[in-house]
């Protein structure tokens, strides 16, 4: 079966990025569901997220290849950066999952941080 060894494939170079970017750090990375995987990285600034994130981006942003068949794969991300994006891990995985959406919207193959100004609207138009 093919697609369990593009999630490997996947997941491998997720973990590869995340050792060489985030050397000693602690973080936790997952599977979701689906096509959709989580991680949770303790950042300086959201300017440190928006950086690394673009990087995943690029580094995801590959030709996968199987016996005669090949794949064009690319990401989409969204991020939500603590305290900005909410304080409760509900708040924070509904925005990074709206900044996902926002990014499939744009175009794909890229990431989306949701501005404050974003949030705040966001907030006012739920009350």
């Amino acid at each position: 079966m093919l697609w369990p060894s593009v999630w490997r494939f996947l997941h491998q170079r997720i973990q590869q990025y995340h050792q060489k970017t985030f050397q000693g750090k602690r973080y936790s990375e997952g599977r979701i569901g689906g096509d959709e995987f989580a991680a949770f990285i303790p950042v300086p600034d959201i300017g440190w997220a928006r950086k690394k994130a673009g990087e995943l981006a690029e580094a995801l942003n590959t030709v996968i290849e199987n016996q005669d068949r090949s794949w064009q794969m690319s990401v989409s991300i969204g991020v939500a950066v603590y305290p900005e994006a909410g304080t409760l891990f509900e708040e924070l995985y509904g925005n990074a999952d709206k900044a996902l959406y926002e990014t499939k919207i744009r175009g794909r193959n890229g990431f989306h941080i949701p501005a404050l100004r974003e949030r705040q609207e966001t907030e006012l138009e739920n009350e």
